[in-house]
């Protein structure tokens, strides 16, 4: 370890600014770069806009391919349809499906394994957004 790494790391330890597995509380924030005589705005991965904006896509295309509140959807066509219509893979439909059942959008139907149900508020959502 060079003598700069290792001199930020005893100073990290020192001002108690370690949180979990060792990692400095504010290393979210910016970080120190030693060769760039700099600090370096580091990225967030989560972003509540995006997800936002994602999920009303999705809600939109769901509801433009015949989803409503009254009728449970098949996970499997949801799926299709993020990734057909609104180009959500992986982790970015995971997190527009998140958004949407935190905001009330989406539920999980209890008694019908693989399937979720456009709530009355997510319809509204999706309608408002495409006039």
């Amino acid at each position: 370890m060079p003598i700069s790494e290792k001199h930020a790391l005893t100073g990290a330890i020192s001002a108690g600014n370690f949180g979990p597995r060792g990692w400095p509380h504010r290393l979210g924030s910016s970080k120190d770069i030693p060769a760039a005589g700099a600090r370096t705005p580091i990225a967030s991965a989560y972003n509540a806009r995006v997800d936002r904006l994602d999920a009303i896509r999705l809600l939109q295309a769901l509801v433009a391919a015949g989803a409503d509140s009254r009728t449970p959807m098949d996970s499997a066509w949801v799926d299709k349809i993020a990734v057909r219509e609104v180009s959500l893979h992986g982790t970015a439909l995971a997190s527009a499906l998140a958004y949407a059942e935190g905001e009330g959008w989406l539920a999980d139907i209890p008694t019908r394994k693989g399937c979720i149900s456009l709530t009355r508020a997510g319809e509204l959502v999706a309608k408002a957004k495409l006039r």
